[in-house]
């Protein structure tokens, strides 16, 4: 019984790193489970997920607009939809 406490709570902290990544829970939480040292070492180690909205902003250097999330070039002052003034604190 110590032993199943014990799994579950090894598979739960390798789940909860890599979800805090934007990695599925059950898939690591399983994966921490059965290979615990290993699942642990490649949770930390493994990079933020990113999705392809933040892809296609990284190749096109756009942003999209804090206020109505129209996409906007990264150098521009105002965005062309809503007219709002975009600081760089919005961003």
């Amino acid at each position: 019984m110590r032993l199943v406490i014990i799994l579950f709570i090894f598979g739960l902290i390798t789940a909860i790193i890599a979800r805090s990544k934007g990695r599925d829970f059950l898939l690591w939480w399983f994966y921490g489970i059965f290979l615990f040292p290993l699942s642990l070492i490649y949770a930390i180690v493994v990079r933020q997920k990113i999705g392809p909205l933040e892809t296609m902003q990284q190749k096109q250097r756009r942003i999209k607009c804090p206020h109505c999330a129209e996409m906007i070039e990264l150098d521009e002052k105002r965005c062309r939809s809503c007219g709002r003034k975009i600081d760089i604190i919005d961003v």
